[in-house]
């Protein structure tokens, strides 16, 4: 599995403090879930930011043997990238999970071999290959949703 998370608390917004976390979760988890699959676009688009390691000359003797491209990278079939970014994909997950104060935005998928390609297996020579974008880089636009949606309440 690999996914994203998105944690509201009424600690974590400041500049929200009196609103209602579950209503501001409920209230922008849409454009929220359209952020993040923007971001994963542009990930697999640039193939990794920062770039992702080259495939190995072994993987590309093996996809050209198969009757696939070199590249891009993580995108043999689409498989992967249509499961992280196809809400009607069956291996597509968005969910929101609501506690009294807390609020969750999960999205991603539940590919068994998802959380391997992400992070990676050392044993399999297998580098890391984050599939969302980093914190610093969506972060802004994530808490620029979150204040308008908590500022419109």
């Amino acid at each position: 599995m690999q996914r994203f998370d998105i944690k509201f608390s009424g600690g974590g917004l400041s500049t929200l403090a009196d609103v209602d976390v579950r209503v501001l979760a409920r209230r922008c988890k849409d454009t929220l879930h359209d952020v993040l699959i923007r971001g994963v676009l542009d990930v697999f688009e640039a193939e990794g930011i920062p770039a992702w390691p080259p495939l190995a000359e072994l993987t590309i003797v093996q996809r050209r043997w198969l009757g696939f491209s070199e590249g891009p990278i993580l995108q043999r079939t689409g498989e992967l990238l249509r499961s992280l970014t196809e809400p009607s994909h069956r291996h597509h997950i968005f969910e929101v999970k609501m506690g009294k104060t807390r609020a969750q935005i999960i999205v991603g998928t539940d590919m068994e071999k998802a959380w391997e390609l992400g992070h990676g297996d050392p044993e399999a020579n297998l580098p890391p290959r984050p599939m969302f974008p980093s914190d610093r880089i969506i972060h802004p636009e994530l808490e620029g949703t979150i204040n308008d949606a908590g500022h419109a309440l």
